[in-house]
């Protein structure tokens, strides 16, 4: 028993070497090495250096005119309109009729101011005989202040019926000639496009009715909006291409001014760009795309 107990030992003691003894061979996976964080950080800092510092900016913008180049007509009297000579979209000459208006009341203010007119030269007349009596003391000083009074007081109802009929459009010099004017006449007071026309024959309309819109193509220019991250990269001078949305371009074109106030309402800068060529085909409000220059 004694001896079984020593074979056994033994036994273990030879097993326990062989294991112990046995060397383990790497894994595949054990062999991979994990890439630094420290070699990403320089891979990334590498790439970051090599891309442009200023970068083509693409940004948009809208055709527009200064204020001076548009025209909004308005009618100053109640009447008919009797006939629309022109089209919305048709490009105009200055002094070409555009609409004609007819109403009663433009045959009455004419009368009036033709009364005015005569009532003006009978007490002009009758003042200047009172100023020669006056000066040989022949006429008391009352009636020649009552022949004062009326002529001032006519002189100031002629010109007031007068300069209404003026500011109404009519021509006073023909109606003074005995030319009187039943109907009044609208005329372009500039070259341009017709962009709106708010009338239409038999139409009545009143004092404050926007009849027309008309616009010179003349000066057309692009307001662009720069986001406030983007202030500072450009400045007056530098130059842009410019596309309509569907692509038909290029523009070329230049900044001629930089705005120095935000718009709340975009939280944006607007730029003034001047353009280049041929741009009579342009619409005032057109979106378009605009890409600077390096």
């Amino acid at each position: 028993m004694k001896n079984l107990h020593i074979i056994s030992s033994l036994i273990l003691i030879i097993l326990l070497s062989a294991c112990g003894g046995q060397k383990q061979e790497p894994t595949e996976e054990s062999s991979v090495e994990l890439p630094s964080l420290e070699a990403d950080k320089d891979t990334s800092r590498s790439a970051q250096t090599d891309s442009p510092v200023t970068a083509n900016l693409e940004l948009f913008g809208q055709i527009d005119v200064p204020p001076n180049f548009i025209r909004e007509t308005h009618s100053k009297v109640s009447a008919y309109v009797t006939s629309v000579k022109v089209l919305e979209g048709q490009r105009v000459s200055a002094g070409q009729l555009l609409i004609e208006l007819d109403s009663p009341e433009f045959l009455a203010l004419q009368e009036e101011f033709l009364t005015a007119k005569a009532d003006f030269e009978l007490y002009a007349a009758a003042f200047q005989r009172k100023e020669k009596l006056m000066a040989s003391n022949s006429i008391p000083q009352r009636e020649f202040e009552e022949a004062q009074h009326q002529y001032k007081t006519s002189k100031a109802s002629y010109e007031g019926k007068g300069e209404r009929l003026r500011a109404m459009g009519f021509d006073v010099e023909k109606i003074e000639a005995s030319k009187w004017q039943k109907k009044l006449s609208i005329y372009a007071d500039m070259s341009g496009i017709l962009t709106k026309l708010n009338v239409s024959p038999g139409q009545h309309i009143g004092p404050d009715t926007h009849l027309l819109t008309l616009v010179d193509m003349s000066h057309v220019h692009v307001e662009i909006d720069l986001p406030t991250q983007d202030i500072g990269r450009l400045k007056e001078g530098d130059r842009f291409s410019m596309y309509r949305t569907n692509g038909e371009g290029p523009i070329e074109g230049k900044i001629h001014l930089v705005n120095s106030v935000l718009d709340d309402r975009t939280n944006a800068v607007r730029v003034h760009g001047h353009l280049e060529g041929v741009t009579q085909h342009l619409i005032v409000g057109e979106r378009m795309m605009v890409k600077m220059k390096n």
